[in-house]
């Protein structure tokens, strides 16, 4: 049993340390530079502007961008804009208005969430800078923006969905990275317990 439980920590430590994170800017002005577009996946909730997140490429690279809401959500209306940086203003590259967009509900068996997908930007960009910009309506919504292959950082993403989407916080459990080692800890408990007690009564 102590063995399950060190590899449980060790694999949430390795979570934490990977990609995905949750973006909370204090006000428009709050652009972070993204390290990578090949395998990143950002959370956010939009308090009443945009959030915009820059980047560069030196050669010619895919992209691709895929923004889910909660399923729990009356409306699916996030849109994502992608735009290049010219020697005089900006250029756009591309987008989708989330009110145009077909939306697809999708259950996350791992993170014990249904998100409601919108459909994927992809795109090859040249070499300069870039900015992406996530935003709805009222600038009131909670996203998930899945960058190229996102990453691998599932038990992370268990607390940033819990965050960011109307998820109940209960719901970690039904995570299998959280009910197996549930359900075996149990069963090694009830093992344990009735092993003390026969050997109480021997």
């Amino acid at each position: 049993m102590k063995i399950l439980f060190s590899m449980f920590l060790f694999f949430s430590c390795v979570s934490m340390t990977q990609a995905a994170f949750l973006h909370e800017p204090r006000n428009v002005s709050e652009i972070p530079k993204l390290e990578t577009i090949s395998g990143e996946t950002i959370y956010g909730t939009l308090a009443s502007f945009p959030h915009t997140f820059t980047f560069f490429v030196t050669e010619e690279t895919p992209f691709s961008a895929l923004v889910s809401m909660d399923s729990a959500e009356e409306a699916h209306d996030v849109s994502f804009l992608l735009v290049k940086e010219e020697k005089r203003g900006v250029s756009e590259v591309g987008r989708l208005y989330g009110k145009e967009i077909t939306w697809t509900k999708k259950y996350d068996v791992w993170r014990a969430v249904t998100f409601t997908q919108g459909e994927e930007f992809s795109a090859t960009l040249e070499p300069g800078v870039y900015k992406l910009e996530v935003s709805s309506p009222n600038n009131d919504r909670g996203y998930r923006l899945v960058l190229g292959e996102g990453d691998s950082a599932v038990l992370k993403e268990l607390s940033l969905t819990r965050r960011s989407f109307k998820v109940h916080p209960l719901s970690i459990f039904l995570s299998p990275f959280i009910l197996i080692p549930l359900i075996f800890g149990l069963l090694y408990g009830t093992y344990r317990f009735r092993r003390s007690q026969q050997d109480t009564h021997d």
